[in-house]
């Protein structure tokens, strides 16, 4: 299976697709430092590929260099050649993989670099909401919320909102949001009660 993935790759060294399948093999097989030389070899054939850092990423780990596996991911994230869509794809892999580490704050810190590298995309930054929220760091998600209460009409940020005050004991700023949720149209029975309990 060597031979033949080393000839593939010898007959086609530009094609970025024989190298990752070289690389593949030389995993299986346990061959590390090959492994290296073929994935450094298709960063400077393919700078851009997501598919390389990601590799890299994972040769790292495996070797037990988690700061090298982290700015493999990094420097992908910061790479203004590829595409956000693609981005937000790996990022969600990238956490997927850390999440079994059991380390929140990192999780956290991945969810907080790319929001402030694309500020004006909702779909991170609800994300990462989630994640304060569920850490309970309500004051961060607030933070979080409150851009969005500005750019658009979801009943969600609002009820969000709603809750986050709620737990801070911040009862003026939760009235104040669930009128809003409710003028837009909130049918979360939560809001209701918590509105109730307020008053």
């Amino acid at each position: 299976a060597i031979s033949i993935a080393e000839n593939l790759a010898k007959d086609n060294p530009s094609d970025i697709y024989c190298l990752l399948y070289l690389n593949d093999v030389y995993r299986y097989y346990n061959r590390h430092s090959k492994r290296l030389e073929v994935l450094d070899n298709a960063a400077r054939l393919v700078p851009d590929e997501p598919l390389v850092s990601i590799e890299k990423a994972h040769y790292y780990l495996q070797q037990g260099d988690t700061a090298t596996f982290h700015a493999e991911y990094d420097n992908l994230f910061h790479n203004e050649n590829i595409e956000y869509e693609v981005k937000h794809a790996v990022v969600n892999e990238y956490i997927r993989e850390i999440a079994q580490w059991d380390n929140d704050s990192l999780i956290l810190t991945v969810y907080e670099t790319f929001t402030n590298l694309y500020p004006y995309e909702t779909t991170a930054r609800k994300e990462y909401i989630q994640m304060l929220m569920y850490t309970e760091h309500y004051d961060d998600a607030i933070k979080q919320l409150n851009p969005l209460s500005e750019q658009t009409d979801a009943i969600e940020v609002w009820e969000q909102l709603v809750f986050a005050h709620m737990q801070l004991k911040r009862y003026d700023d939760a009235i104040i949001a669930g009128q809003k949720a409710i003028e837009k149209g909130s049918k979360n029975i939560l809001t209701y009660l918590y509105m109730s309990n307020i008053y």
